[in-house]
Formats: structure tokens, C-alpha cells, sequence
């Protein structure tokens, strides 16, 4: 960041947690910067999410662009973790509805959009190298 830049909030990472987070405070009007050291997204497979998503992206102001794109409807899923026993997750009697599995780059394609619309300045390809408090504010050197 340049001498110059002053935000409030600096959020290191642009994946689904930094970007929600710089979403929601946009929405507050608050001046957010994220900082981002990949350019180009990362293809991730295999993502489902619960029916306890729709209030988040609602929220968000996501909901209709999440549910009229690309990922699919999930009633449930059969899965192995910690264990050689498969444990299953059924949605299908979920009072939310079902989940979805994602198309991940199109979800934080979907999440860019809708923070750089809100005003967050998102900066690719560089790291926060250095954090040092000065007075009543942080100094953050990326580097990139």
C-alpha cells in the first residue's frame, strides 16, 4: 500500500470468510482494503455447503445471483472423516431447503463482484510482509 492509502480495515485474503467479512462491513460503510496474493482463482473440488447458508448470502444481498447460477442443489451427502465408517448428512427433511454443491470459483467470482460493486478495493497479488503499530493506527508493508 502506498503511503497515501489509509482504510479502517485490512483483510489479508480474498476467500469466502475475508471477502463475507469485507462484504458485510461495505454494507456498513466502512472503507475496506483485501489483500489478495493470487491472481487467478484456485480450482477447488468437491465443496458442499448446508441450507444454513441462505440467511449468510441473504444477507450478503447474494441469494438470488447464488440460486439462479451454476451451483447445484444438494439433498445430502455421504462422507469419511476420522473415520473408515461413512457417515451420511440428509437435507432432504431440512425446513431450509437443501444444500448446494459449489462451483468454488464461481462463488468467490460471485463474492468479488459483489464487494468491489460495494466499493472494497481488493489488491492482487501481494502479501502483508510487515504490521507495526505507529501512535493510534497500523502500518501494513505489503509486498508484491
Amino acid at each position: 500500500m502506498s503511503a497515501k492509502s489509509f482504510f479502517p480495515v485490512v483483510i489479508a485474503g480474498a476467500g469466502p470468510a475475508g471477502l463475507s467479512t469485507a462484504i458485510t462491513l461495505a454494507q456498513r460503510g466502512i472503507a475496506v482494503c483485501v489483500i489478495e496474493p493470487e491472481y487467478q482463482l484456485v480450482s477447488k473440488t468437491g465443496e458442499v455447503v448446508s441450507p444454513g447458508i441462505g440467511p449468510l448470502l441473504e444477507r450478503l444481498g447474494l441469494l438470488t445471483t447464488f440460486e439462479n447460477s451454476a451451483h447445484l442443489p444438494c439433498y445430502g451427502f455421504r462422507f469419511r472423516w476420522g473415520s473408515d465408517v461413512p457417515a451420511e448428512k440428509l437435507f432432504i427433511a431440512d425446513r431450509r431447503g437443501n444444500g448446494w454443491q459449489l462451483d468454488r470459483c464461481l462463488f468467490e467470482n460471485q463474492l468479488r463482484e459483489k464487494a468491489t460493486a460495494l466499493g472494497v478495493e481488493i489488491r492482487y497479488g501481494q502479501r502483508i510482509r510487515d504490521v507495526q503499530r505507529e501512535e493510534n493506527r497500523w502500518i501494513i508493508q505489503p509486498e508484491g
